[in-house]
């Protein structure tokens, strides 16, 4: 049984969300990091640890970003909880 758990546990964790691509037109990745930085202090946290991903997303869009799956901005130290 416990064989069972360990290997859905690892796939489960494989099939995890890939990060959050965003696009900002002239953006540098060193400009996104920095902007991504303050956003993530200005995000609260919840009981579990996890950002608040719509207040995250929120302040992205307020420094120009928007999400786009074919974006060329992503941390990939996504922060606990996703960004989205």
């Amino acid at each position: 049984m416990r064989t069972y758990l360990a290997v859905a546990l690892l796939v489960g964790g494989c099939a995890a969300a890939q990060p959050t691509r965003w696009e900002k037109p002239g953006a540098t990745q060193e400009a996104f990091m920095r902007d991504r930085f303050v956003c993530l202090q200005q995000t609260p946290l919840d009981r579990a640890g996890n950002y608040n991903t719509t207040l995250f997303a929120a302040c992205m869009g307020a420094r120009g970003y928007k999400e786009d799956a074919n974006g060329n901005l992503l941390d990939r130290r996504e922060p606990k909880g996703g960004a989205r």
